[in-house]
């Protein structure tokens, strides 16, 4: 069914590519080019979001389970087709309600493990769907990371039907297992690392949009340790900052030495042995194996910034036969400790704090980029890039995902509300200093966000949060005010 594609190779004159006027971001825009493209009839999420993070991040994010984020999008993709979400969790009774606002005039249906079988999550009464959702949250019939039952289900959905498969991140591995079945996109296992995809955006004549970078490779710990401590003087030394990555592959910002947070590795006139000892530390805390993981030691540009705070963006996006189609742009919001705890999204250049000009140049970057992949043979799937807009103007790429984002339920309030809103990321608790802009509270007070995985800060009064429950406190909820809620939101069950 999947046909693997010859791509041209060599240098790629991306210089026009760069000047041309983008379309602004639209999630409906690009998924229809790729299902039209694929000649799918009908569209299936799945996050198997353990297969794209290596295994030493499994420990860092509390339950890899928490950050699928199959619903919204699936939802907002039945605008365009027949869509289907595949969960090994139930999603929470409000997110599903919330789907439920964003279906489109194609069918839409959540597929998800519950008492060790496949249930139709739209099908279920309410207080079904608490009880089975409390109990999971419980950690009672909670499904672990396992792809067993997935080929049956496949079988059942595509058998009459051309079936575009989108996981967490296509790999050889779906080819291997499901490729007989459905279509996929192309596969991402090489540009999993990241200073590869760095080295080849520069031999496609993007030097300027990649920063300097120093590669330390696998060996044993106390030469990694000190090869590390190395490249950061080696920067010094030209009177230039730095900024070390302990991994290429996976979430990056788990695997990232922040200088704010661990400034005594950075310090060169810091004693020798504790900048050895801290760097040692952190591969520990980190579960880092310095045997397995290439570290890059790169140049730390600095950041322009405005009223809305440091000028760092990511552009979410989807290649289809090596066109780039934006879906939107995002901005991040930091705290003191500049470690990023909320991020805006919107697919207007006023939400993130941008001229129009300056806007189509980052989305002319990420495009540049995601096309320049085309070279190496990846046309077809997903592209985000995290750029920062630095104090002399420069785009420059800081980070490279060939994957469906963490945060790609923002994808789907944008194609609904054309505006933006606040998702989380990993750093629970850090007080926001920027932006505090009328923009925020005008935007975000008509979307409740519900978050599933780690809960929000409560003092939100724009997020509407859903924490654990146990079966009990689920019953009780439902007599409460939160079940009043629930019968408002929650329209005629998709069946």
């Amino acid at each position: 069914m999947n046909q693997r594609r010859n791509a041209p190779q060599g240098y790629l004159d991306l210089k026009p590519l760069m000047q041309r006027s983008m379309p602004n971001p639209s999630l409906t825009a690009a998924l229809r080019a790729l299902v039209t493209h694929m000649r799918a009839e009908q569209i299936l999420f799945y996050d198997d979001t353990w297969r794209g993070i290596p295994q030493f991040q499994h420990s860092l994010i509390p339950s890899t389970i928490d950050f699928e984020r199959a619903v919204l999008p699936a939802a907002a993709a039945s605008a365009v087709i027949d869509s289907v979400a595949i969960c090994r969790r139930l999603p929470a009774p409000p997110e599903m309600a919330r789907a439920r606002s964003l279906t489109g005039s194609h069918s839409f249906r959540v597929l998800a493990l519950s008492g060790g079988r496949w249930v139709n999550v739209g099908a279920l009464d309410q207080e079904d769907h608490w009880k089975r959702y409390a109990a999971q949250q419980a950690g009672v019939d909670l499904p672990g990371p396992d792809d067993s039952r997935i080929p049956e289900l496949l079988s059942w959905l595509s058998s009459t039907r051309q079936t575009l498969f989108l996981p967490y991140q296509t790999l050889d591995y779906h080819y291997r297992c499901f490729g007989d079945q459905v279509l996929l996109c192309d596969p991402a296992d090489r540009l999993n690392d990241k200073a590869f995809v760095a080295r080849t955006l520069v031999d496609a004549g993007l030097r300027s949009q990649v920063p300097d970078g120093i590669l330390v490779r696998p060996t044993d710990p106390d030469t990694y340790v000190h090869n590390i401590i190395e490249a950061v003087d080696i920067f010094a030394a030209r009177d230039m900052a730095s900024y070390i990555k302990l991994s290429q592959r996976g979430v990056s910002g788990l695997a990232n030495v922040v200088p704010s947070q661990d400034p005594v590795v950075y310090e060169i006139s810091a004693p020798h042995e504790a900048r050895i000892t801290r760097m040692r530390q952190i591969l520990s805390e980190r579960r880092i194996d310095s045997r397995q993981e290439t570290a890059t030691i790169d140049e730390r540009l600095p950041k322009g910034s405005d009223e809305m705070g440091p000028r760092e963006f990511t552009v979410g996006g989807l290649l289809v036969d090596g066109d780039f189609y934006p879906c939107y742009v995002g901005r991040n919001v930091n705290s003191p400790t500049d470690a990023t705890n909320r991020m805006i999204h919107s697919n207007t250049s006023e939400l993130v704090g941008l001229d129009d000009s300056t806007y189509q140049r980052i989305i002319g970057v990420a495009a540049c980029i995601s096309e320049a992949l085309v070279g190496i043979g990846y046309r077809t799937g997903y592209s985000y890039i995290d750029v920062i807009i630095t104090t002399d103007g420069r785009i420059v790429a800081t980070d490279f995902n060939m994957r469906r984002g963490l945060r790609s339920a923002g994808e789907a309030w944008i194609s609904r509300y054309n505006g933006a809103f606040y998702t989380k990321t990993f750093d629970v608790g850090s007080a926001i200093t920027a932006p505090s802009l009328r923009t925020l509270a005008d935007h975000f007070s008509e979307i409740d966000v519900v978050w599933y995985g780690t809960p929000a800060p409560a003092a939100s009064p724009m997020v509407s949060v859903i924490a654990p429950m146990t079966p009990g406190a689920c019953v009780e909820a439902l007599d409460a005010s939160i079940g009043a809620v629930l019968a408002e939101l929650a329209g005629p069950p998709t069946r």
